[in-house]
């Protein structure tokens, strides 16, 4: 039976949406990752750049973690699709940003599609935006 499934997070104050629900670029290529990183629930997402990635340099992963009885279970799980990553890059508001996570669905044969907002600073947008 097929995974469909919500997230209700709140935007922070003073943050709003310069991203709005896209889905993460090779998530099929780290299906492993990703179930090992969500199998107990209570996940968490951020991003962090990876500049000396060979095929972009102006990557993003995308990383899912969680509690786990040893500490954090960390693991990549895609990547902030490559036209996004190059407007954080060539805005210089990647640090500033945070992942909001929309949508789950994994199909019975383990497609999965997971779908993120990203979120800024509010003064930021224009230099975002204008990029």
């Amino acid at each position: 039976m097929p995974v469909n499934g919500r997230w209700k997070v709140e935007i922070p104050a003073g943050y709003r949406i310069f991203e709005r629900e896209f889905s993460i670029a090779g998530v099929q290529h780290y299906k492993d990752n990703f179930f090992k990183a969500v199998k107990k629930g209570n996940v968490e997402f951020r991003m962090q750049t990876e500049p000396g990635n060979r095929h972009d340099p102006n990557a993003i992963a995308i990383l899912a973690s969680r509690k786990s009885f040893f500490g954090r279970v960390e693991k990549k799980v895609g990547h902030v699709p490559a036209e996004i990553a190059s407007q954080i890059a060539d805005a210089k508001v990647g640090d500033k940003l945070v992942l909001r996570p929309k949508k789950l669905y994994i199909s019975d044969d383990g497609f999965i599609d997971l779908k993120f907002d990203i979120l800024g600073p509010e003064q930021l947008f224009e230099q975002y935006s204008t990029v």
